[in-house]
């Protein structure tokens, strides 16, 4: 919810917002979550509500008509890691599942290592003009994909799209979040005026923020997970052992659930706990994390047909026998190419 950030009650859980895109800093406005405002819901209580939303779908569509013949799960992004833990805790309950660039939970490495190492590196690509190609190398080794510049001022850098070019600010608003979420000891604040604008470019680098902890964007950039979070990841990480079929989708161009890390890191994961005949993961030449990214170019494409292909293949594997399965880690170019 965007709310004036002098009329935020709870200013330790609001997002004052350090980008001048779209004038949200000029107006002076915060976001507040719902996901930690009032209270914190934990993701161990998003995969017992979707354990429990699919055990009450299947029971309702019984008592007004009949038991269903299959039941598939179906997600994106958090929506399929909740697919993964799903399958992994509660094959029963469905006969098949399908997972679009699904957030992969470990204690050792998740999104809440990764996306620091993104916001470090940002405010001086930005200043840079999006040229400094050291700046893209340490992130394609860190697992990010590589960076695509343009000759468009409105949409000059993928990585900037990610950043601070296009609210909400995926990068900086998902570590802001998942670490007050997650992690006990993480904390933020800020007082009113809660920003000052960078007076070089304000609308694609971080404000000065009146704050503390995390409500500060050097603060968030320097984030490393404490102990006591990597603990409360233990409690909802992926195993991989998955007990009914999974079919995965990725975009080559996510720059945000990264496809190294989070789709290939899992295939591998499944592999390791011999569950790979199961599993299949298609790779999509030039998609990203929102499709709606495809309209600024990029030499991007939207996933979606994909994603109904993907699912069509799982429909035919499971019930009309046809192929899927077996580990395969495929880069894909058209919807065709999967079915």
């Amino acid at each position: 919810m965007l709310e004036p950030a002098a009329a935020v009650e709870d200013r330790r859980t609001a997002y004052p917002i350090p980008f001048d895109s779209g004038g949200l800093l000029t107006a002076g406005l915060a976001l507040r979550l719902g996901l930690i405002s009032p209270q914190r819901i934990s993701i161990d209580s998003w995969n017992a509500d979707y354990h429990a939303l699919v055990l009450y779908a299947r029971n309702l569509i019984k008592e007004l008509h009949k038991t269903p013949a299959r039941v598939y799960a179906v997600g994106a992004s958090n929506g399929g890691a909740q697919v993964r833990t799903l399958l992994e805790r509660h094959p029963d309950l469905v006969d098949g599942g399908l997972e679009w660039a699904g957030v992969y939970w470990t204690p050792e490495r998740n999104m809440l290592d990764d996306l620091p190492v993104f916001l470090r590196e940002m405010p001086g690509y930005v200043a840079g003009g999006f040229r400094d190609r050291g700046v893209v190398e340490r992130l394609v080794e860190r697992g990010f994909p590589p960076d695509v510049v343009q000759d468009d001022p409105a949409h000059p850098s993928l990585y900037a799209e990610y950043y601070s070019n296009v609210p909400p600010f995926y990068a900086d608003l998902t570590l802001f979040a998942y670490a007050l979420l997650i992690d006990p000891e993480a904390q933020s604040s800020f007082e009113v005026p809660a920003c000052v604008p960078d007076p070089h470019d304000p609308a694609r680098l971080p404000a000065r923020v009146n704050g503390s902890g995390l409500a500060v964007p050097e603060n968030r950039a320097a984030y490393v997970p404490s102990a006591a979070a990597r603990r409360a990841i233990a409690g909802f990480a992926h195993s991989g052992q998955i007990g009914k079929p999974l079919v995965s989708i990725a975009g080559t161009l996510d720059a945000f659930i990264t496809p190294q890390t989070n789709a290939v890191g899992y295939a591998r994961a499944v592999e390791r706990t011999g569950a790979a005949a199961l599993h299949e993961l298609f790779l999509v030449e030039g998609g990203t994390h929102l499709d709606t990214f495809a309209l600024f170019g990029y030499g991007m494409q939207p996933q979606a047909p994909f994603a109904w292909a993907a699912f069509d293949r799982l429909v035919n594997r499971v019930e009309s026998g046809g192929a899927g399965g077996g580990g395969a880690i495929r880069t894909v170019r058209t919807p065709q190419e999967i079915e």
